[in-house]
């Protein structure tokens, strides 16, 4: 495991390189805009799953996401961030989360990497590391392990909480 774990954070360090994603248009898309609603507060609505995201990574504003930087936490602060945003009530709402690894991979977009989601319903999307709040199924005897979703090439891995700080991106609903 932790060959694993330690092989996932050098793939999740090699770029944090913001920008146009790589896409095969001859592969159905996974994510197409017509299944999400920008809801114009700075979140989308995704029709397929009723989940409402943050359209920005955290740290990230206005349009096309291109106000501010890109922010990284441990899996610890980032938990510490949902209760920021949440008593700050980000688009009127105070019931953000981070997604679990589900909700999160609901987002990768299959015909893209580099990253791997949909760039004009998520624009400037790093290219790494998102932290999810599933745990790893071995919790008990590795407790501090927890998955993350890698929007490099869309993939999910199971990484340290204390790992190389990642982005998030928060989700509410169900």
């Amino acid at each position: 495991m932790k060959k694993l774990t330690i092989l996932a954070s050098l793939l999740l360090m090699s770029t944090q390189a913001l920008g146009a994603a790589n896409c095969n248009t001859s592969i159905p898309a996974s994510t197409p805009d017509a299944d999400f609603t920008d809801n114009n507060d700075g979140t989308v609505t995704h029709g397929k799953t009723g989940l409402t995201w943050q359209q920005c990574s955290d740290g990230l504003s206005g349009s096309g996401c291109a106000t501010g930087t890109i922010a990284t936490y441990t899996w610890q602060q980032a938990l510490q961030r949902v209760e920021t945003i949440n008593s700050a009530g980000f688009a009127g709402f105070n019931d953000w989360r981070l997604p679990n690894i589900a909700e999160l991979a609901s987002i990768i977009e299959d015909q893209c990497t580099a990253p791997a989601v949909n760039g004009a319903i998520f624009p400037a999307t790093a290219s790494n590391g998102y932290w999810s709040a599933t745990p790893f199924a071995d919790s008990v005897t590795t407790p501090n392990l927890v998955w993350v979703g890698d929007f490099m090439g869309g993939q999910n891995v199971v990484l340290s909480k204390t790992d190389t700080p990642y982005h998030i991106r928060l989700v509410r609903g169900q």
